[in-house]
Order: C-alpha cells, then sequence, then structure tokens
C-alpha cells in the first residue's frame, strides 16, 4: 500500500484520520510516545495516577488509570529528551541521560497497528530519592487538562499489581523479569 495515497478525513493535534483512496482501508495517524518505568532506590516504583478520558465507562466513571509516566512527540525532541521532560512535568523528577534504558535495544513497538501508527519507546530508569521532588502537589499541564497524582508504591506491592494499561504491563512484566533474575537493583 504506497503510504501517499491516504486523504485526511479530520485533523486534530497530534492526530489523524485519513482513509485509502483506493482501498478505503481507514487509519488514525499518531504521533509516536515514549513511557518509563522508574525505581527510585530504596523506595520502591514510580506510577502515576490521572484521568484520561478514552477509558471513562460504567465500569471506570472517572476515567482513571494507573500508568507509567508517558508522553507524545508533540514537540520536537529525541527519545531521551522527551523522557526527561515527561518525568519532570509529571513526577517532579530530574533524570541523567545515562539513567535511562531503553527496552528492545531502542526500537520503538506499535501500539495498535491494526489501525493506528502511533510507536512507543519504552524504559527504564533507576534513580536516588534526591531526583525526586519532595513536596506533594498535583503534577502535569494544567492548560492540557492533566491533574497527576504520583504513586510510590513497594517492589512487593508492585509485584501483585494488575494493569489495564498496555505499555505499563509491558514494562511491569520486563521489570519483575529483570529483576527476579538479580540484573537489576535490589
Amino acid at each position: 500500500m504506497d503510504g501517499n495515497q491516504f486523504e485526511e478525513i479530520f485533523k486534530n493535534g497530534f492526530m489523524s484520520v485519513e482513509r485509502h483512496i483506493h482501498t478505503g482501508f481507514t487509519i488514525v495517524r499518531s504521533s509516536d510516545a515514549v513511557a518509563v518505568l522508574i525505581l527510585i532506590k530504596n523506595r520502591g516504583i514510580l506510577l502515576i495516577e490521572q484521568c484520561r478520558p478514552a477509558l471513562i465507562s460504567n465500569e471506570n466513571p472517572n476515567g482513571i488509570l494507573i500508568e507509567a509516566v508517558a508522553g507524545r512527540f508533540d514537540v520536537t525532541l529525541s527519545p531521551i529528551e522527551l523522557i526527561k521532560k515527561e518525568v519532570e512535568e509529571e513526577v517532579g523528577g530530574i533524570i541523567r541521560d545515562n539513567q535511562i534504558l531503553f527496552l528492545n535495544d531502542g526500537i520503538p513497538l506499535a501500539v495498535s497497528a491494526g489501525i493506528n501508527t502511533e510507536k512507543i519507546y519504552l524504559a527504564y530508569a533507576e534513580i536516588e530519592e534526591s531526583q525526586i521532588e519532595q513536596t506533594e502537589r498535583i503534577f502535569g499541564h494544567a492548560e492540557e487538562g492533566e491533574k497527576i497524582k504520583r504513586l510510590f508504591i513497594s517492589i512487593d506491592e508492585f509485584k501483585k499489581m494488575k494493569f489495564n494499561d498496555m505499555k505499563t504491563f509491558a514494562l511491569s512484566q520486563w521489570f519483575l523479569r529483570e529483576y527476579e533474575t538479580g540484573r537489576l537493583i535490589q
């Protein structure tokens, strides 16, 4: 299928809906993203909780999602720069380049290849307690409607968690495998 033979049906910010002019196949073209699982040494895993409007349903009327820090390439940054930006915005953390480990050899993974062009870089970072803002507050960009709460989770509690977010599930499975085999900090 020729990538240049799509017509735009709708465009809004970081995404568009397009239809292939010959087959009629419809896709959602969106920007790629990053997600990072953060381990704070001697404390545990740092996740976030926020409303995701697409998840509002009878089962989840507030659309609350517990997930890893993540963000879209809505700005021109490298994957490392975007991770550092999102960690600062979403949890008040400062991460150094050498603390970021990309999974899958840094190759981004398709999120939902049957309809969406989005790919996501998955990463892991171990940081010190001193690299995280100590004040509890609501994080995120208010102008984007973000109201992000940090969740500090012990590794024992993290082992028992169930996720309804694919990127966080994938990161958790990678972490638990690496942790149990002794390849990560203990």
